[in-house]
């Protein structure tokens, strides 16, 4: 690695939220080092990527904690991209602190997110539309509530991790009451009811999903941006956006916003809201305390969302964040697939097909695209 006199960024993990980070504030000469537990993976081979290291979760924090790295990376940030290593992270970060500048809030913070029953909490004492959603102790009790939600429903976890392991979605659809207890029995089996929630599902494809990337400081929103996830895979409940565009919803952003302030938020966040026709509000879905697929289309706008993170944990003066100009952002390699099955349900096609503003392939940084030609075996078997 290059000596720099920028701190540097430890990243934790590899997909492509790692991949954009590396791009976006390696182009500013930050140092990147990746660790991942999986060696196929493709921020690994971006050329902003200064160093790869293979650890798996399980040893991860004494790895971070251990003499070799506190000595070599003391003073960098350390900074995660999926909800474990949030988790991990956040619960640790009192210690972590004394050698890092951790990238999340305080467990007490993150947990509002992380659970998503505290979530729906939080959003009702605030006043923030929401679909209904119904956290039950028993199975006998879901049985008498079922009959004051409207059908069809979702079973979603309060903790997305461990049912997506589970189960390879993120949600279970049930069009009536015998299905919804069918199905909820099997998930019984292997997760407690308490951390499973029932939800009224907001009619409409993805185009009607939206959500406010952010970076806030002590409830205050220092940089964001809103965009319509006009494509996911699967089509009905993604796991993963293909296509997104930049809108202009000032409601949802004071919505955002509202939801930071409570807690006195400070990280980086997406907010998801879904747009519902039946009483035109938008609705709230969830909060990612933490980085996204498609953040590098605020790069592609303008906005400088990585870097005003950087220079707030580095006590760098902010940047503002000025009005964005209109962009897309598209994974073609998940795009694609995605397009086919809405043509194969004779759906229409609501944005663009192609845009400019790709997630792997850049002609700059060109081998993270090749890899990712090369891994698609492995990368669509584990859904990575």
């Amino acid at each position: 690695m290059k000596k720099s006199n920028k701190p540097g960024v430890l990243l934790l993990g590899a997909h492509i939220q790692a991949l954009g980070i590396c791009r976006v504030l390696g182009q500013h000469g930050i140092p990147i080092v990746v660790l991942d537990g999986s060696k196929y993976n493709l921020a690994r081979h971006s050329r902003y990527c200064g160093k790869f290291i293979q650890v798996e979760d399980s040893k991860l924090l004494s790895r971070l904690l251990s003499v070799s790295f506190t000595g070599s990376f003391n003073g960098w940030l350390l900074m995660p991209t999926n909800d474990r290593h949030v988790k991990l992270l956040s619960e640790n970060k009192k210690e972590l602190s004394r050698y890092y500048k951790v990238v999340v809030d305080d467990w007490e913070k993150v947990r509002n997110f992380y659970h998503k029953s505290l979530s729906y909490s939080m959003i009702e004492r605030l006043e923030i539309p929401a679909p209904k959603t119904i956290g039950a102790e028993s199975l006998d009790q879901l049985e008498q509530l079922a009959d004051s939600i409207l059908f069809p429903v979702i079973i979603k976890p309060s903790v997305m991790v461990d049912f997506y392991l589970l189960f390879k979605k993120k949600a279970i659809l049930c069009e009536n009451k015998a299905l919804l207890v069918k199905e909820m029995k099997r998930v019984l089996d292997v997760l407690s009811i308490s951390d499973i929630l029932t939800q009224e599902v907001i009619p409409g494809d993805s185009y009607n999903q939206y959500s406010v990337g952010l970076f806030a400081w002590e409830g205050e929103v220092k940089a964001h941006i809103t965009a319509r996830r006009a494509r996911q895979h699967p089509i009905d409940f993604g796991n993963a956006t293909t296509f997104a565009e930049t809108v202009q919803l000032p409601l949802i952003e004071e919505y955002a916003s509202a939801i930071m302030q409570d807690i006195e938020y400070s990280g980086l966040a997406e907010v998801e809201f879904k747009f519902d026709h039946r009483d035109g509000q938008y609705k709230f879905l969830e909060v990612n305390p933490r980085t996204w697929k498609w953040h590098t289309l605020a790069n592609y706008a303008k906005i400088p969302l990585l870097e005003t993170m950087y220079m707030h944990y580095t006590g760098e003066s902010l940047i503002a964040n000025e009005e964005y100009r209109q962009a897309d952002w598209q994974d073609i390699v998940t795009d694609v697939p995605t397009l086919l099955a809405i043509l194969r349900h004779k759906m229409p096609i609501k944005s663009n097909c192609l845009s400019k503003n790709q997630a792997v392939a850049c002609s700059s940084d060109l081998k993270p695209f090749i890899m990712q030609l090369l891994y698609l075996p492995y990368l669509f078997a584990t859904r990575r």
